[in-house]
């Protein structure tokens, strides 16, 4: 099973991938403005001894990743926290959720796209939002659902 992390972050999602496919991603796909946060992932993979080429997602020359069976998506979630001052449907961070779901919907076309965000994305107030994101899928063949955790289960506030 081949997987791809795109929009890492500190790495958590792409670690959790990797525990479960049971071996590291293809490669990492970011934009420039999340460098700094993807240099933790990337980091560890390097100090693992792992090679795994990090490729800016606003590059036009991005390689064939061949067949992905599952990508995995931090999607920056500042827009719908409920820790931010600024969180709302409108919210301009909001934006790279839907940037990045439709650049891997339609340049990497992975058989399942699985997303970490804010659980406000699962309620009326992020309701727009996912929207918005169901309607990118269904442009590309994709359905889209949502699951709100406990952090019973996992310890973090997302």
């Amino acid at each position: 099973m081949k997987h791809i992390a795109i929009v890492p972050l500190i790495g958590g999602m792409a670690l959790g991938a990797e525990s479960v496919i049971g071996s590291p991603p293809e490669a990492v796909l970011s934009y420039s403005a999340f460098s700094g946060n993807d240099k933790f992932y990337m980091g560890y993979l390097a100090q693992r001894g792992l090679d795994i080429k990090r490729y800016d997602i606003e590059d036009d020359d991005l390689p064939d990743f061949g067949e992905i069976d599952v990508a995995t998506s931090v999607c920056p979630c500042a827009g719908l926290s409920s820790a931010s001052t600024n969180a709302g449907p409108g919210c301009a961070t909001n934006e790279w959720m839907k940037l990045s779901t439709r650049f891997t919907l339609s340049h990497i076309k992975p058989r399942v796209l699985v997303g970490e965000n804010a659980p406000n994305l699962a309620t009326n107030a992020g309701r727009p939002v996912a929207q918005a994101l169901r309607d990118i899928g269904a442009e590309f063949g994709y359905s889209m659902q949502l699951v709100k955790t406990s952090t019973h289960l996992h310890g973090i506030p997302q």
